[in-house]
């Protein structure tokens, strides 16, 4: 299965090897003048934008996510991203790749993404932030930036809960944690939300209020939306054809897998492709 139009980036620190985290600040990688900053790319690693001054925007998967000093924007391995041409906000970025966390919460949810926390706790994560960037640069002093890295993931685990909108439960929003993590690594195997229910040992009743409450969808509509982003990523950044994507998404025929397309997106699945063959560049 080939790719198009995407780029693919691996990470490599700029001190060699044994370096699991860097720190760099926005700016700086704008000068650095590298290839396909402003096109659409795909990492291997993690990448924690922690907004320091100013607003801006980022080209996130098939949407622009507004930035403002105070967010915490997280970007995982696999997703597609690009930075944009016209903002000049300034941020932290925390880049690492994933077997650098030993943390219990390696990963935190799209609930919330980009997070904002209080000021103070904003504060201290820019804080954590520093002194990652200070410790990494020294060779002998690494394994301690890469503790302050499991420090700072825990903390982001922490306030992704503290800081759910009014209305949502700590306990809802962890469970629809749970359920976006299943979605990821099951959405081409089950496309029930009964046997998400069952995995994640709750009714399938409940995981429906959880949804509704904290996406605002019922879990179907977002099981559906995510198996549809899916199918978006490998339409735009692959060579598939329609009938291998069908199957890669355990459609048992590509009609049904169509249909189903358009049902969500309103377009057949080589309409949204042409559509996107040449992205956008901003």
């Amino acid at each position: 299965m080939g790719t198009r139009d995407i780029h693919n980036v691996r990470f490599e620190h700029p001190r060699g090897q044994g370096a699991l985290v860097e720190v760099i600040r926005l700016d700086e990688l704008r000068r650095r003048g590298l290839p396909f900053f402003h096109s659409p790319q795909r990492r291997n690693f993690h990448v924690v934008h922690v907004v320091t001054k100013g607003r801006g925007k980022h080209h996130f998967e098939f949407g622009v996510v507004s930035l403002r000093r105070g967010d915490v924007f997280h970007v995982r391995p696999g997703q597609v991203d690009w930075y944009d041409r016209d903002s000049n906000h300034e941020a932290l970025l925390i880049i690492f790749v994933p077997e650098a966390v030993t943390s219990s919460a390696p990963t935190w949810p799209r609930v919330n993404n980009p997070l904002r926390p209080s000021a103070d706790d904003f504060e201290r994560l820019e804080g954590l932030a520093l002194l990652m960037d200070r410790y990494q640069q020294v060779p002998h002093l690494r394994s301690a930036a890469t503790h302050l890295l499991n420090g700072f993931v825990d903390a982001l685990a922490s306030l992704r809960i503290e800081t759910a909108p009014i209305g949502h439960s700590p306990a809802r929003v962890e469970l629809c944690q749970r359920f976006e993590e299943l979605v990821e690594q099951s959405a081409s195997a089950h496309r029930s939300v009964s046997w998400y229910a069952d995995a994640l040992g709750v009714s399938a009743k409940t995981l429906a209020r959880a949804c509704e409450a904290v996406f605002g969808a019922s879990a179907k509509q977002h099981l559906d939306r995510r198996i549809a982003l899916r199918a978006k990523r490998m339409l735009v950044h692959t060579t598939a054809t329609v009938e291998d994507i069908a199957v890669e998404l355990g459609f048992s025929e590509p009609t049904n897998f169509v249909k189903f397309f358009r049902r969500l997106e309103g377009c057949t699945p080589r309409a949204f492709r042409d559509r996107f063959s040449e992205p956008a560049k901003s």
